[in-house]
């Protein structure tokens, strides 16, 4: 399917009773299956082949950990790779960083699919404390930082 923009979501969450951020990001299937062509080297990688599940797990997490970076309070931070999953047109991609203790602060670096789209917008919300707050990431300007 064809869209005239290319358009990223990563919803986060801090979980203060599990002392972790929950991370959901939603990308149109064809352009990640774009970028993984390209990352992985292989031009026959289908996102929604039953065969190549494995494969494009595998791919998924070493794309989400190269490609999007965190710090909390000035600290870069582990993040795990969970999994995904596909809904319609879009793909559904889960990550957690875990052990984080206390939130003041939360710097966001994301190179998603910026390698394939000039136009590519990552937006981020992230929901602590009873509020969201927001980040528009793109080209040129693949960080942004969060205070509470």
């Amino acid at each position: 399917m064809l869209h005239p923009f290319h358009i990223s979501v990563i919803d986060m969450e801090y979980d203060e009773e599990a002392k972790a951020i929950e991370i959901s990001c939603r990308i149109f299937l064809d352009d990640l299956e774009d970028t993984l062509r390209r990352y992985t080297g292989d031009d026959k990688l289908d996102i929604m082949s039953d065969v190549s599940q494995d494969v494009v797990h595998h791919a998924l997490n070493s794309y989400f950990l190269e490609k999007l970076k965190m710090k909390v309070n000035g600290k870069s931070v582990e993040m795990n790779y969970l999994g995904e999953e596909i809904e319609g047109d879009v793909m559904w991609c889960y990550i957690e960083v875990p052990k984080i203790k206390k939130l003041q602060s939360l710097e966001v670096e994301s190179f998603l699919l910026l390698e394939t789209f000039d136009d590519q917008m990552n937006l981020v919300h992230m929901k602590a404390f009873g509020s969201t707050k927001s980040l528009k990431l793109y080209q040129y300007n693949e960080w942004g930082e969060i205070v509470y």
